[in-house]
């Protein structure tokens, strides 16, 4: 882990978590050894090596994208032990990964797949989207739109990117939202206001949803600034990166639908102590980071599996979601359950939302269509 530098909060965490997970797991003369190595300072090829040579069986890490693939340039005859990558692998395309490579990631290109494949589960037809101007971003719009192209139900009428570090999104939005945006806008002139709005019709015909990629400060600001573009109410979808769980309630996120981990949803269940000293003890270290807590948790457990079966592990019921390990491809899958903000907190969401169902465009009674 990186227990020191630029990462030490986020390892600190992991390590905690599996800290927490070890301490649970069995009585003190059956757990098995575990040896802290920090990979800050050396590098993680380095404290690797320290690891093999110190005898270990397994090894669970690093932690960051660029760790793991000096790791395994840095082995170039493979990996010598079982080893849970915690992210995955930068592989060239068609490369296989070395065998003993087990990869665990939380992965926000994984939830941009899965958020569209409940875009499409919920019915809607037609949306826009917005992903910060990054590498990041570029990830999840690649993510998304791919996974939105394999459903075949969904359109995307415009993508949009907006500068990371905005506060202002008039201008994304505007552009994503074409001739549906602009709802409060006010005319310059007094004397000729701007011609009246149809919610009905426009509902009927325009955007059915919004996907926005975003940090937790960056949603918050997008959220009212999208209800502000428009003449009717628009479903919005995210990754869980988009809610922070350590805030008490935000109800200008309401509506808002994302992926987010059992553990999180369940207020703690199935680590009820690691819950409560996130909350006491830890609440204040642990803000912003509680998913980590858990990633860390269920890392214990995999790892636990993995060195008891040798390899073939079986499902985890795990706190970040239900796991199954790809075994062609050594990466862990997992499974997400879904969460809607309702009176400024996450409530579940269940399978699916009520489907949309299209409005004749003559329709201009002025009431909402139905849903």
């Amino acid at each position: 882990m990186p227990l020191s530098g630029k990462q030490q909060s986020a390892g600190s965490a992991v390590r905690d978590g599996f800290a927490a997970a070890w301490f649970a797991a069995s009585s003190a003369d059956t757990r098995p050894r575990i040896e802290m190595y920090d990979t800050a300072a050396p590098g993680a090829a380095a404290a690797y090596q320290r690891a093999i040579a110190g005898g270990a069986r397994m090894v669970v890490g690093p932690l960051t994208k660029e760790e793991v693939t000096a790791v395994i340039a840095s082995q170039p005859a493979g990996l010598p032990v079982p080893t849970l990558a915690l992210n995955s692998a930068a592989t060239a395309p068609g490369m296989a990964a070395p065998a003993f490579l087990y990869q665990f990631a939380l992965d926000p290109e994984q939830e941009a797949r899965a958020v569209a494949r409940r875009i499409a589960d919920d019915g809607w037809v037609r949306g826009v989207a917005l992903f910060p101007d990054n590498a990041w971003g570029q990830r999840l719009h690649d993510a998304f739109v791919q996974e939105l192209q394999a459903a075949g139900s969904v359109t995307l009428m415009s993508s949009q990117y907006y500068a990371a570090g905005a506060k202002d999104f008039s201008g994304p939005l505007r552009a994503a939202l074409g001739r549906y945006g602009g709802a409060g806008d006010r005319s310059s002139n007094p004397n000729q206001p701007l011609p009246p709005r149809n919610a009905v019709n426009e509902q009927a015909s325009g955007p059915q949803f919004a996907f926005v990629a975003a940090t937790p400060q960056a949603a918050r600001a997008i959220r009212p600034q999208l209800r502000f573009q428009m003449t009717y109410d628009l479903p919005l979808y995210s990754t869980s990166d988009a809610w922070d769980p350590s805030v008490r309630a935000a109800a200008d996120m309401d509506g808002l639908v994302f992926p987010e981990m059992p553990w999180l949803l369940s207020g703690g269940q199935g680590a009820p102590e690691l819950w409560d000293a996130t909350q006491e003890d830890w609440a204040a270290r642990s803000r912003g980071r509680l998913r980590l807590y858990a990633f860390g948790y269920d890392a214990f457990r995999l790892a636990q599996q993995l060195g008891s079966s040798g390899g073939v592990a079986a499902g985890v019921d795990g706190l970040t979601g239900m796991l199954e390990l790809d075994r062609t491809s050594g990466r862990v899958q997992r499974s997400l359950q879904f969460a809607r903000i309702e009176s400024g907190k996450p409530q579940a969401a269940g399978s699916t939302a009520v489907l949309f169902r299209d409005i004749p465009a003559e329709n201009s009674t002025g009431t909402p269509p139905p849903q």
